[in-house]
């Protein structure tokens, strides 16, 4: 690596200088230099010497002034109450908080950048005065700023209208006053900000307007981009013999015109007339014919992944590396992609992106809900995320109790007096009365985040720092509220996000050890052996968009005020310096084109591809594609555990085999260990969609509720008599959902939106069930309805040799006798389907088989053996009941062999006890194992379908 631009400095300071520096200031433009010109100090002198005060620009500065710093917050209310003022006195209507906030940034920022710059308020305010009366032009204002307009002034149009000119122009006409009065208010408060110590030092206005002279020498190491203040100080000490510059550039970009990374230093040196202290810059960029790496990415978050991989190969702790963000979005997920490195990280760990900033904007938004629709429920996902959030501290046992409530009940809202939980933030719920409460229940309920993580074995210092920099400003905008009438909680959420995004954390490493992190900005001064380039997309390296303001190009361009080329050229230099010194050079940018990326790489890459002798090597990130191996299929040996629990559960204790899980096995002898034996029960969970197994229940339960006066009685009852039924059907429906929701309802304006549409379908299905009787029968005779405990039939088997039993049970939905039409007696037993399911099938073969193509055929011939067998009762005809489709297909099984019923429905019922007898055989086989059938159709609700995905995928590799 080329000699580093701090030690070219430390040197030069030993050799003007000596060895007493103490009445020497040394002026940086960030603090992140200063650490590695002490460290090059130290080398270049080798012994213990009077050290140099360092500082940065603006503390140098800051010694001008004894007054405060006035923050941000402050200034705004300053400026909202001096603004009222000056409507008043021209007789006009003061401006709500709301209605001031959307020009206020613009205004403070226009303010401090005419400061910095030299400009004359009135003068330019005049012009622009001047400008607007002849024509209003808004391009320049970005469609947010426009929108923030539209909010100011309501009456505000892109096509411009005489009504908003003519605010334009008052608004011109006022600035002038509003500037002086806001100085006015700093100075007299005994407060200042930096614009304000500039403009001051530059007019000689400063408190201690010498504190220069305090210093024999003022040294100002790695400036570029210099404001106007700053170039006149800055030629003012150096004709005083006070001042040295230590500029870092090249000849490659310094000389060449055409370069923009080199405009301000040109601008420096042949303009303001700065010297550099390094004499005449060397040309290395051009003499050099190194390879730089460039990768495309496919994707922005990819980028970190690679970086990974080229971390992982380049891991020389002898060397100095350095991370450079482009693109400072990237930092939480580099984090979370770092290889086993030290970090050093100072460009900050946004509160926006941290588990915190969830939790508070959680507060926000329930408050925000609350108040402007006045109601006094949330939610269900707003609880499942406040009791999964790691800082609320749920207890398991409570969250698993929630979980449990909101899925049995279908809980799609909670009521607030409802929610009895133990958390760490016992407040979080309890709702604001009123709005001038809104900041001080926000700040106890950081009090209380900052007492939750004090009470952690491991105390996060990244956390506690953002909390407590999140008070300062709660309580910051706290006293600016109490000078104001009072606001709305929508419009203080707004200002409270609005002031909080900018908090960050520092993620202090060792500055001079280890791998550094941070944006290029902050990179100023410093050299590394390698560096890391993220984010060098065109459109980020260089931005694209300049800060919001009101002063059109034309006027910035006319006073010399930063415009978009000038952000450019300082993008430029920050970039092309990089070049000059390290010799592993490696980019990075996302090659993907999506929304928010053009997939090109910067505009700066590609001059120096094509203008400098740098030789480029470019590669393009592959996606693997990985195939499943065999090891990955799940198979469940019946040996050990396994079996001794299949036996004691199915053989000792008798538990019952049901049809359903019989269909189960037939379709996934894995998810039936799975349910059955492991006994691991679905998640509960709430669906916006109402459940279709809830549904069926519904059904069920009413049909019974129907039948059940019938049940027993020796004669044959008219299916007439079920038409007086069919007004009863809501009734009974809106009771059963009330039972399976556990609420209490009495009509269908207590249903809520799904719960209604569960209504419409049981009704209609109960009706469609009923007429379907009544059209196709003369009368009906109930033998039996839904019953679960009699039923159970010993089974036997032969297990390892052995004779054993098992327990077969059926719950059966109705069975009955109905005389037809052309009066014959029929025995039914009847299974009702809200689903799909069918009564047609193809082939008896593929019926009676593995991954069964009719589980309903399958099940309804298990409950009729089950009941035949004991009751004695033969000859049941087995029919379903399927919403959907009985119109037109009838109710009875039917293929190609034949319909179900007579001679063809007795074969198949002996066929259907040997299938049955080789399936629970195989069940209870121990050299069977249990594994997925790859040909079973997996559902993505399938909750278990994480389990036995894999099976699938081996079993799609093996063909």
């Amino acid at each position: 690596m080329q000699t580093a631009f701090l030690k070219l400095v430390a040197a030069d300071i030993q050799k003007r200088f000596g060895n007493d520096l103490s009445e020497i200031a040394i002026v940086f433009n960030n603090k992140r230099p200063i650490t590695y010109l002490k460290k090059h100090l130290s080398e270049v002198y080798g012994q213990a010497i009077w050290s140099p005060q360092f500082f940065t620009i603006q503390e140098f500065f800051r010694l001008s002034t004894d007054d405060t710093e006035a923050s941000p917050l402050a200034q705004f209310f300053h400026l909202f109450n001096i603004h009222n003022e000056l409507l008043i006195a021209e007789g006009k209507q003061p401006e709500t908080l709301e209605e001031f906030y959307p020009i206020a940034e613009i205004i403070l920022s226009d303010f401090g950048q005419l400061d910095y710059d030299l400009v004359p308020i009135e003068q330019i305010y005049l012009e622009l005065y001047d400008n607007t009366k002849i024509d209003i032009a808004f391009q320049h204002l970005t469609q947010e700023q426009q929108g923030f307009i539209r909010q100011f002034w309501q009456s505000f149009s892109i096509a411009g209208h005489s009504g908003v000119q003519e605010r334009f122009l008052q608004l011109w006409k006022r600035l002038p006053f509003l500037y002086d009065r806001f100085k006015e208010k700093l100075k007299a408060e005994g407060q200042t900000n930096y614009p304000t110590i500039y403009r001051d030092l530059v007019e000689g206005k400063a408190t201690n307007q010498q504190f220069a002279s305090s210093f024999q020498h003022i040294l100002f190491v790695g400036f570029n981009a210099l404001n106007k203040a700053e170039a006149k100080l800055f030629r003012q000490w150096q004709d005083q013999g006070r001042a040295l510059f230590y500029f870092d550039a090249d000849a490659y970009y310094l000389e060449d015109n055409m370069q923009e990374a080199g405009l301000f230093i040109r601008r420096n040196i042949f303009q303001t007339g700065l010297v550099n202290a390094l004499g005449d810059s060397p040309n290395i960029i051009g003499n050099r014919k190194s390879t730089v790496n460039l990768y495309a990415s496919t994707g922005k978050i990819s980028q970190t992944k690679l970086l990974y991989d080229i971390l992982e190969q380049h891991n020389n702790t002898e060397q100095t590396s350095a991370i450079l963000l482009a693109d400072e979005n990237l930092l939480v997920p580099l984090l979370q992609s770092l290889p086993d490195v030290k970090p050093n990280i100072t460009t900050g760990y946004p509160l926006t992106q941290s588990p915190i900033y969830g939790i508070l904007d959680l507060w926000m938004e329930v408050h925000l809900e609350i108040s402007q629709f006045k109601r006094r429920k949330i939610s269900y996902q707003v609880i499942e995320t406040f009791i999964n959030h790691p800082l609320t501290m749920v207890p398991l046992a409570d969250k698993l109790q929630i979980q449990r409530e909101i899925a049995d009940k279908q809980l799609f809202e909670i009521a607030l007096e409802e929610l009895h939980f133990e958390s760490a933030l016992p407040q979080f719920f309890v709702p604001i009365e009123n709005s001038a409460y809104l900041i001080p229940s926000l700040i106890l309920l950081v009090d209380d985040l900052l007492h939750g993580i004090s009470s952690q074995e491991r105390i996060r210092q990244i956390d506690n720092n953002l909390l407590i920099e999140t008070k300062k400003t709660l309580n910051q905008l706290l006293l600016g509220f109490e000078t104001v009438a009072p606001l709305s909680i929508s419009f203080q959420i707004g200002l409270i996000k609005k002031a909080i995004a900018p908090i960050n954390s520092a993620i202090e490493g060792d500055p001079l050890e280890g791998i550094q992190i941070m944006g290029l900005l902050e990179s100023r001064c410093l050299n590394f052996d390698n560096v890391y380039i993220l984010g060098a997309n065109e459109g980020i390296l260089p931005k694209t968009s300049n800060s919001p303001t009101f002063i059109p190009n034309s006027l910035r361009s006319a006073y010399g005020l930063p415009i978009l080329e000038n952000q450019d050229a300082l993008s430029a230099y920050l970039f092309y310096r990089h070049f000059q010194y390290s010799e592993g050079i490696h980019i990075f940018y996302n090659g993907l084109v999506d929304e928010s990326s053009t997939g090109e790489e910067s505009r700066f890459i590609k001059q120096l591809e094509f203008e400098s002798n740098f030789k480029f090597d470019r590669r393009i990130q592959q996606q693997t594609i990985q195939f499943a191996d065999k090891a990955q299929e799940i198979i469940i040996e019946k040996r050990g555990e396994v079996w001794e629990k299949m036996y004691q559960d199915f053989i000792v204790n008798q538990k019952k085999i049901s049809a359903t899980a019989l269909t189960t096995y037939l379709q996934s002898p894995l998810q039936f260990f799975l349910k059955h034996i492991a006994n691991i029960k679905e998640p509960p969970s709430i669906s916006q969609e109402f459940e279709m197994n809830k549904l069926g229940t519904v059904i069920h339960n009413v049909m019974e509720r129907i039948f059940l006066p019938f049940k027993g009685q020796q004669d044959f009852t008219p299916t007439s008599i079920l038409q007086g039924q069919i007004d009863k059907i809501e009734a009974h429906v809106i009771r059963e959902i009330g039972i399976q929701y556990q609420v209490e309802l009495k009509a269908a304006n207590d249903l809520n939106s799904l719960q209604r549409i569960m209504l419409k379908i049981a009704c209609e299905y109960v009706k469609m069930y009923l007429e379907y009787d009544i059209n196709n029968y003369k009368a009906f005779r109930i033998i039996e309805l839904e019953n679960d405990n009699d039923y159970i039939l010993p089974f036997p088997l032969q297990i390892n040799g052995e004779e054993r039993q098992v327990s077969l049970y059926g719950i059966i939905d109705r069975v009955d006798e109905v005389i037809t039409h052309d009066d014959r007696i029929i025995s039914r037993i009847v299974d009702y389907k809200t689903g799909g399911d069918s009564i047609i099938f193809k082939e008896i073969d593929q019926v009676f088989a593995p991954n069964t193509e009719n589980k309903a055929m399958v099940q309804t011939l298990f409950y009729a053996y089950v009941f035949e067998q004991k009751t004695g009762r033969k000859q049941l005809e087995p029919h379903l009941y399927v919403a959907r489709k009985m119109r037109e297909e009838g109710t009875l099984f039917s293929g190609k062999e034949g319909i179900m019923t007579d001679e063809f429905l007795a074969f198949q019922k002996e066929n259907f006890v040997r299938f049955l007898r080789d399936i629970l055989q195989e069940i209870f086989n121990p050299d069977i194992p249990f594994r997925h059938n790859p040909d079973t159709v997996v559902y993505p609700s399938d909750p278990y379908t994480l389990f036995y995905r894999e099976a699938s995928k081996w079993a799609d590799a093996e063909e």
